[in-house]
């Protein structure tokens, strides 16, 4: 009984050794990939820099003054809030 046991528990340790090194099989490649990718990426942004940086600026322009109202309607609470309690003192 007890050597059964034994086999059974070097069954189960020699399988997942089996799949943890097939699973980890292949993780370089991954890497490679990504990176190539990031590098892809990377020169594209460079390259559509000056074009990316204009459209943002036009958005920002764009919503510039709807951006500070609601910034501005966002802390209008809390500085109450903090007015009142100091009237209160």
């Amino acid at each position: 009984m007890l050597n059964k046991i034994k086999q059974s528990k070097s069954v189960i340790l020699l399988s997942v050794v089996i799949i943890m090194t097939t699973v980890s099989c292949g993780g370089y490649e991954m890497l490679e990939i990504k990176k190539d990718c990031k590098r892809v990426a990377d020169s594209l942004f460079r390259s559509h820099r000056d074009s990316l940086n204009k459209y943002t600026d036009s958005i920002c322009d764009a919503k510039h003054a709807e951006y500070l109202q609601s910034a501005l309607d966002s802390l209008r609470p809390s500085r109450l809030e903090e007015i009142k309690k100091l009237i209160k003192k």
